[in-house]
């Protein structure tokens, strides 16, 4: 990558964190008019900093971008107020995990091929979402049981793949994606306690933080690894 890349790529991911820093104060002073605007601009900041920066024969280029579009759409619908409006969004997130659990199986094929499965990760993540859900089941309506189970194993299996996407050692780009998909289970799981359990103090920051971040590692990472 020679300077002005650099240049160019460190100038929109810097760009990136000050508008997800905006948004995060802008729910801390309740200013809805601007986190109506910037929620919506942290997908499409990404979205437009990765297609201008990869060409396209970059690997699963067209994937990347179908995953932003789906958060993107996630997003939207999650600010409406309208019951019917959280199941629109959680189906677009829903397809955005399936798209990157589709990009990191195709990274799994290119860079850990015979990379083993870790068994006792696999039993903790099973663990974790049986246990999550089964809190979360008691309070969900009817109509979302089933939906957010699909989608809590969804995200289970999107960190799975993350995780053994790449071989071990892994560099910092592996980490970075691991450490994003870790993030995004994280900022679902304090939506589904805040939304369904019990509104918690600075719920919005810490759900909007770990997602942000989550994206950008991920987007980041792959832009490397991939």
């Amino acid at each position: 990558m020679n300077q002005n890349n650099r240049a160019k790529k460190n100038g929109w991911l810097m760009g990136y964190l000050l508008l997800l820093a905006v948004h995060l104060l802008a729910i801390l002073s309740d200013w809805e008019l601007v986190r109506f605007i910037t929620k919506p601009l942290l997908m499409t900041w990404l979205l437009v900093f990765f297609i201008s920066v990869t060409n396209r024969e970059f690997p699963n280029r067209n994937l990347v971008i179908i995953s932003l579009i789906f958060s993107w759409l996630g997003d939207v619908f999650l600010m409406q107020s309208e019951p019917g409006y959280f199941m629109a969004g959680l189906g677009s997130f829903l397809l955005a995990q399936l798209v990157y659990s589709l990009i990191f199986i195709r990274i799994k094929k290119q860079k850990n091929p015979g990379g083993q499965w870790n068994i006792p990760l696999l039993i903790g993540i099973g663990i974790y979402i049986l246990l999550l859900y089964g809190w979360v089941f008691q309070y969900l309506p009817v109509e979302l049981k089933i939906p957010v189970l699909i989608y809590a194993l969804a995200i289970g299996t999107m960190f799975l793949l993350a995780f053994h996407s790449t071989a071990v050692p892994r560099n910092y780009f592996s980490n970075l994606l691991i450490t994003g998909a870790a993030l995004f289970v994280v900022s679902d799981s304090l939506l589904a306690i805040n939304q369904f359990i019990q509104p918690f103090q600075l719920a919005g920051v810490g759900i909007m933080l770990t997602y942000g971040l989550a994206q950008l590692f991920i987007i980041h990472s792959i832009f490397r690894i991939a």
